[in-house]
């Protein structure tokens, strides 16, 4: 059944929790849960999936390269840094 917590996507579980690996730091649950979705989904989906999350993952950073506000939890995130590589006078 659609629709508990699945975004409404048949596999909807499985290709966040891939999309999730993809940006997280543990290579232990990257590697499983894309042999997960290649046995339940097949080679091709594997590819498709990973091409959007790519994809968006690029849009993101076009959007950022661009001057948009960072939010919050980011500005913080990254301040240390940030001040240390002089970024903040480009956002003047």
């Amino acid at each position: 059944m659609l629709g508990d917590g699945d975004g409404g996507v048949a596999h909807g579980r499985l290709l966040t929790r891939f999309a999730e690996a993809v940006l997280g730091a543990d290579n232990h649950a990257l590697w499983a849960v894309r042999r997960e979705l290649q046995s339940t989904l097949g080679d091709a989906a594997l590819v498709d999936s990973a091409a959007v999350v790519a994809t968006f993952s690029s849009l993101d950073r076009m959007a950022n390269a661009t001057g948009i506000p960072l939010e919050a939890s980011t500005a913080e995130a990254t301040a240390d840094f940030r001040a240390q590589l002089g970024l903040d006078a480009f956002a003047k």
